[in-house]
């Protein structure tokens, strides 16, 4: 684990997501045209925004690739949707009677094993269950009020990956509680980037990227660069931001609470819920994490705003594939921490310790804020 304290300037939050080519502005959404053949699509899915950057032979081959990846990930938006009570997540919910099994799609099924297995490795501080206890705080922040104890004790009780179980050979679940509500608010849009590089990598495209609300995947390096730069942009730091070599084939993904928070006799309770108690994290903390897929690097965006920095470096001891930035803002008046953890630090900095990272010449840039708030990615 590395860590450094900062003194605390003006706290400007991080800067709103999206892949950022060289030319335009941070967050910004403008195509740059780039040697060789380069595409750009944009439309809106799962409650953001949707760009995906192509190298391709010909117009005709990236306009039908396009199509196809955006067309997956719609269907995966009526999979996993928290809002839309025709979802397939909610009417499993809806209809699914305790201790039966129930047929799933192997979406929902895939997604839901990994999630299990993931809640259990860091203790239940990541659960698609939360949903009855996230649905609760959602409703508070609408009326500006916490919500009532004994709603959210009634709540909890349908809470806990443990209630849940999925057989491991055919695509069907069972659920062992009543009340029961999925919330894949932290992990379904890294899925959704997973498959879209599929669908692309079947139209015969590997080099591109896919940007959805500021999560990013990446594929091969485009043709005339040598490498994708990933900048993270981080609250009350006011060094230059982290400048990262983002591996091919690889995601970075970001949570935090950057806009959706509640203030309730100044305190201020983030969007942001730990299943394992049923309340909202207290403060500010924000957390990017870069894996070898989209799914596990929003899952541990998720789990790291919630885990401690002990717990995180236990759970990242000797994976050289990940890296994990969280970023706490202590109660001193005076300091704010940026903790890094794994073993994938050396090879996104390399031979660095300080806070960025220079990029090759001819790297494709790109910029990661934290428009990836969890509550509002599946509507």
């Amino acid at each position: 684990m590395r860590q450094r304290i900062f003194p605390r300037r003006s706290i400007l939050g991080w800067a709103v997501a999206g892949i950022v080519i060289v030319g335009g502005g941070i967050g910004g959404w403008e195509a740059r045209a780039a040697e060789g053949r380069e595409y750009q699509y944009t439309e809106g899915h799962m409650g953001t925004r949707f760009t995906l950057l192509l190298y391709a032979e010909d117009e005709e081959v990236a306009n039908r690739a396009a199509a196809a990846a955006f067309r997956r990930i719609a269907r995966l938006e009526k999979v996993f949707s928290t809002y839309d009570p025709q979802s397939e997540a909610r009417k499993v919910c809806a209809a699914a009677e305790v201790g039966q099994w129930v047929d799933v799609s192997p979406d929902l099924w895939k997604v839901l094993k990994y999630s299990r297995e993931f809640s259990q490795k860091t203790g239940g501080a990541f659960d698609v269950t939360v949903g009855p206890v996230t649905r609760l705080w959602r409703q508070a922040r609408r009326a500006r009020r916490l919500p009532k104890p004994e709603k959210l004790e009634e709540a909890q009780q349908a809470v806990g990956y443990q209630n849940y179980e999925v057989d491991p050979k055919r695509p069907r679940i069972r659920l062992l509680k009543p009340g029961m509500r999925f919330d894949f608010g932290g992990i379904a849009k890294g899925y959704a980037l997973d498959e879209a590089f599929t669908v692309l990598v079947q139209h015969g495209i590997t080099r591109c990227s896919i940007n959805g609300g500021g999560d990013v995947l990446v594929g091969d390096v485009p043709p005339t660069r040598k490498a994708w730069i990933v900048i993270l942009h981080a609250a009350g730091i006011s060094s230059v931001a982290p400048r990262l070599r983002l591996p091919p084939r690889h995601a970075v993904a970001t949570s935090g609470d950057a806009y959706q928070f509640l203030v309730v006799d100044g305190k201020r309770y983030s969007h942001l819920i730990d299943p394992r108690t049923g309340q909202a994290v207290e403060g500010h903390r924000e957390s990017s994490a870069i894996a070898g897929s989209g799914m596990e690097a929003d899952a541990w965006a998720s789990a790291g705003c919630l885990l401690s920095p002990d717990e995180i470096a236990k759970l990242v001891q000797g994976r050289d594939d990940l890296a994990l930035r969280v970023f706490v803002d202590t109660d001193s008046p005076w300091t704010e921490t940026d903790l890094w953890f794994g073993g994938m630090f050396d090879r996104l900095f390399p031979g660095r310790q300080s806070n960025s990272a220079s990029e090759p010449e001819n790297a494709e840039l790109h910029g990661v804020g934290r428009s990836a708030v969890k509550d509002s990615k599946i509507p």
